[in-house]
């Protein structure tokens, strides 16, 4: 409802067909915010294709999931459960090799152009997939997530994430109306297009919030300040 575009991470072999079948590779949910040119496509290659983009995740990867006690110690390799599927054009090969060396990922006997990662593993590295995605997109874009879980991987957890990127903690879900889930998207699309002129005038008011809130010293005033913005809204809506 609140923001302009969505997007996902689709390879390009998935999007580059445009043909009569290439909506309907998408969900009915998806093609329809595709057919209003609300819906994104990011392709990782993009990301890969550029050294310092590729090794700056391939660091923060490293990072994230090898401890730096770990690194110091030699361990013996054990080849963990390895069952989600990820796209091979999402993953740069020296990527997949170290992840297998560690015995976090395979490659599927099953599926052509399919990997298999252990299930945190998965989880890592698209989340910061989608976070390095966004910060080489040409456009302002904010990586977000269903899951609180990728969202701490993605900015850290509430009392170490920055403080512009809180407003999209899932912390703060409660902090602006949204439809239920059972809104039909349709009606969302339309309700979206009547009041154009309020949700821009909104969003001035959101940007005004996340000023407040990278200016909080403490936790303390970080309430006191999304304490403040609820009443605001309450009384508005």
């Amino acid at each position: 409802l609140y923001w302009d575009k969505l997007g996902a991470i689709v390879p390009q072999s998935y999007d580059d067909r445009m043909d009569s079948q290439m909506l309907k590779r998408y969900t009915p949910e998806i093609e329809c915010l595709y057919k209003e040119g609300i819906f994104k496509p990011f392709n990782p290659e993009t990301l890969m294709r550029s050294q310092n983009s590729r090794q700056a995740l391939r660091d923060e990867l490293k990072e994230t999931l090898y401890p730096t006690k770990l690194k110091k110690t030699k361990t013996p390799i054990v080849v963990q459960r390895c069952d989600v599927a990820i796209y091979q054009d999402k993953v740069a090969y020296e990527v997949f090799s170290e992840l297998k060396e560690r015995g976090l990922a395979i490659g599927s006997e099953d599926e052509h152009g399919i990997y298999l990662f252990e299930k945190r593993t998965a989880n890592v590295y698209m989340s910061l997939l989608a976070k390095h995605l966004a910060l080489n997109a040409p456009e302002p874009t904010v990586p977000s997530s269903d899951s609180a879980a990728e969202l701490d991987l993605m900015f850290g957890n509430d009392e170490k994430m920055e403080p512009e990127n809180l407003i999209i903690s899932p912390h703060f879900s409660d902090l602006i109306p949204t439809p239920n889930p059972d809104v039909p998207l349709r009606t969302i699309l339309k309700f979206k297009k009547r009041h154009e002129a309020e949700l821009i005038a909104f969003h001035a008011v959101m940007e005004g919030f996340e000023q407040a809130i990278a200016s909080c010293e403490n936790a303390k005033q970080l309430k006191s300040v999304v304490q403040a913005q609820k009443d605001q809204i309450k009384k508005q809506t």
